[in-house]
């Protein structure tokens, strides 16, 4: 006899092994229904070559999903109302047909010139009609076939339609050909050749998102708005830095942020949080961030961003972004060339790789997706014969539609979701074979500009021009002293020197430019600290007196036409420290470009703070100056009003004679920190009693004995700048400020004494 448990225990075994494979089988079948297509499961590509886009097929994709077969169809446009008709021959036996109707599923009424000759021997012909129910035609029996009912799915949104058949319904190798004709007609706009379902098409359309400008940001107001605004965008919606990288994420979009690592640029992203987000799609291949030239001499300012990246954590050294040559290694050189126009050549000049980025003069993307001339773009790329050229998109950040909320994602989706794209990752792009050039296509850019008249705040005329002031200071940049405030004088300069597209904010730029110079004697001071009054010196270059008074521990520069502590450093056994600074030593431009009155100097923007202790309601009032007996200096107005500045061994004493009057003082202190992680969080501000306080961690503070006075911050709004910008939120003043100023106000009135007081 046959023993029974024995044969249980193998029946088990083998119902159990059957599970387990229909589980693993189906398993494998069951993949989510939003399976991303692949690009190996693209089958061919189609150039442009119809009429009318919404005819226009331009890609056919095949594959297995789960249970399913499905052909995919991309067009130029798909329209939300269907305006072909799509007939789709299958060749999935031997014998069939070689010719076709284009006439929908009349079978009854099938016209003579309807009759098109295909590639392939077809059995199976599915239509798709504008109007009405697809279906099926057997063409062995000549009519529709009842057990193959294949769904359509359109999506007008990525211009794609999808057709699921049953998985049996299919074998596993086929051939098919595509025809698309405009509703109701017998002619096709547009088909296709055979196709087999799984060819191996190799052309792709190559796509650089690169972007300029991407974070240029000197205010907490800026800031916020650039990184994440309100309203601000060309569609009315949320833009900025934070939208691009979001959507590039979701989409696994890479992008080239072409100026990012500057250092001002830096250090506002990190009051954001935007820091770590930038590291993490750096090390997801989803960045590439090129060590930046922003400014000239080239090695200087590449040290600066260079320096800053380190700082941040961030890479240097693969890819740079450079006007002109730089001799180094770098793999390759991106540079602005307006007058190209995408597609662009990656070309080898002189052992270099150079990738010129064309002007972004058209929209490439909108709250519907890709515009037609974009996608147009892609596919004329992927039947490109040269294999150097890549479309390039994006722009600069702060005009461009990327940036929007809802026109950035829409248009990296359609990138995503069409395989037939490649958006250049660093991998890919160091691949690309450049093309050997002669000369070298970067423009010849002369560096030369038109010369802008400086004149003071009195609206006289300097005798200066901004070219031969940069000219002198750049000669004293490049022999001064090694120390932080030659590091400043150099940030400034690369502020106020740099070109723009606005000449009118050149022209305000060139009338700050004198007030480097102060920076650099300050700069030379700090090497050998030492005592000096006088009020006999220009160090601005202004025509109007400057006063200094200076011991082994402080340099006080004080300007006339406001009686005003411009510039204020100190010197201990931890080195050189900055107290005070004008706004425009960090930025400008700060009020509506109307306001902007470039003749009357640093009287230019009415937004401006410049420096501490100016008279709030005439900043620029002048005061006549006298050298006291005690090393005091004393300022006097027409009115009678006196502020006499003294240097005490603990800081700096102001005494006020005269009406009352309301002043302010712009604190910096240590601006430099503003270049390393975390910087934001390290400066305090203070009110008690009487004593206004701003601290910064490791370094100097100030303290002024001020009743009533308030004291405002760049800080103060710290918790909203890696928020999404409120337009309904009430902003305090600091909001406004450039980094990393605050600012004192107080009312003086007769005998006023102020201790500004420096730990």
């Amino acid at each position: 006899m046959v023993n029974k448990p024995g044969r249980r225990i193998v029946y088990y075994l083998v119902a159990g092994l059957s599970l387990l494979l229909l589980f693993a089988f189906l398993g494998r079948c069951s993949p989510s229904p939003n399976k991303p297509w692949e690009i190996d499961e693209l089958r061919a590509l189609d150039p442009l070559d119809a009429p009318d886009p919404t005819l226009d097929l331009i890609a056919v994709y095949t594959r297995d999903l789960g249970f399913e077969k499905q052909i995919r169809l991309d067009f130029l446009d798909l329209p939300e109302t269907p305006a072909a008709d799509i007939s789709i021959a299958l060749d999935t036996k031997p014998g069939g047909s070689e010719s076709m109707h284009l006439s929908r599923l009349e079978l009854e009424a099938l016209y003579t010139e309807g009759i098109r000759p295909t590639e392939i021997a077809y059995d199976l012909l599915l239509v798709i009609p504008a109007e009405g129910e697809p279906g099926v035609v057997d063409i062995a029996q000549s009519t529709l076939s009842t057990s193959i009912k294949p769904k359509i799915f359109r999506d007008p949104t990525l211009d794609m339609l999808t057709v699921s058949f049953n998985y049996f319904d299919l074998p596993p190798d086929y051939s098919l050909q595509v025809f698309v004709t405009p509703a109701g007609e017998h002619s096709p706009a547009d088909q296709t050749s055979a196709i087999a379902s799984d060819a191996v098409p190799h052309q792709r359309a190559p796509l650089l998102m690169a972007f300029s400008q991407t974070f240029p940001a000197t205010t907490p107001a800026q800031t916020l708005r650039r990184w994440d605004g309100a309203h601000t965008g060309p569609y009315g919606e949320r833009h900025g830095l934070n939208p691009l990288l979001d959507a590039a994420a979701a989409s696994h979009i890479p992008l080239v942020l072409l100026d990012l690592k500057t250092p001002a640029g830096l250090s506002a992203l990190d009051l954001t949080g935007g820091v770590d987000e930038v590291k993490k799609m750096w090390r997801d291949k989803l960045l590439i961030l090129p060590d930046v030239v922003y400014g000239e001499p080239v090695d200087v300012s590449l040290t600066h961003s260079m320096d800053a990246a380190k700082a941040f954590g961030l890479p240097v050294g693969k890819f740079i972004f450079s006007p002109g040559s730089v001799d180094d290694g770098y793999a390759l050189k991106f540079f602005n060339n307006p007058q190209a126009s995408s597609p662009v050549s990656i070309v080898e000049w002189n052992g270099q790789n150079l990738l010129g980025i064309p002007s972004a003069v058209e929209e490439q993307t909108t709250p519907d997706g890709l515009t037609l001339e974009a996608r147009r773009a892609l596919v004329n790329a992927a039947f490109e014969t040269r294999k150097d050229r890549v479309v390039v998109f994006g722009g600069g950040l702060p005009d461009s539609s990327w940036g929007d909320s809802d026109a950035g994602p829409a248009g990296m989706r359609y990138i995503a979701a069409h395989p037939w794209i490649q958006p250049l990752d660093v991998d890919v792009l160091m691949n690309i074979t450049p093309t050997v050039v002669q000369t070298d296509p970067r423009l010849a850019q002369s560096n030369a500009t038109e010369p802008v008249a400086i004149y003071n705040t009195q609206g006289q005329p300097t005798g200066f021009d901004s070219e031969t002031l940069k000219a002198e200071i750049l000669s004293r940049l490049e022999s001064a002293p090694e120390n932080a405030l030659t590091d400043s004088a150099w940030e400034m300069y690369f502020l106020l020197a740099a070109p723009v597209n606005d000449p009118k904010l050149a022209k305000l730029n060139a009338q700050y430019l004198g007030d480097i110079n102060i920076l650099l004697t300050a700069a030379d001071w700090a090497q050998s600290p030492a005592s000096q009054s006088t009020c006999s010196v220009d160090l601005n270059s202004d025509l109007l007196p400057d006063c200094v008074l200076a011991d082994d521990q402080y340099f006080a520069v004080f300007e006339t036409d406001g009686a005003r502590l411009a510039y204020l450093f100190s010197y201990d056994e931890n080195g050189i420290h900055q107290i005070t600074a004008p706004g425009w030593q960090f930025s400008t431009g700060l009020s509506d470009r109307t306001e902007w009155q470039p003749n009357l100097g640093h009287a230019a923007d009415p937004s401006q703070i410049p420096g501490a202790f100016y008279d709030s309601d005439s900043p620029w009032r002048v005061y006549t100056p006298l050298l006291g007996n005690g090393g005091n200096v004393i300022f006097t107005s027409a009115k009678g009003m006196t502020k006499t500045y003294l240097l005490m061994e603990d800081g700096i004493q102001l005494e006020y004679q005269g009406a009352p009057l309301a002043m302010k003082a712009g604190l910096a202190v240590a601006p430099w920190r503003r270049f390393e992680p975390g910087w934001g969080k390290k400066y305090h501000a203070k009110v008690e009693s009487n004593t206004l306080s701003w601290r910064l961690d490791g370094g100097p503070s100030v303290q002024i004995n001020a009743p009533d006075g308030k004291i405002y911050a760049f800080n103060d709004t710290l918790q909203y700048l890696g928020e999404l910008e409120n337009p309904n939120q009430a902003f305090p003043p600091g909001h406004y400020l450039p980094f990393p100023m605050a600012v004192i106000e107080f009312q003086a009135a007769e005998g006023y004494q102020i201790l500004f007081q420096i730990k």
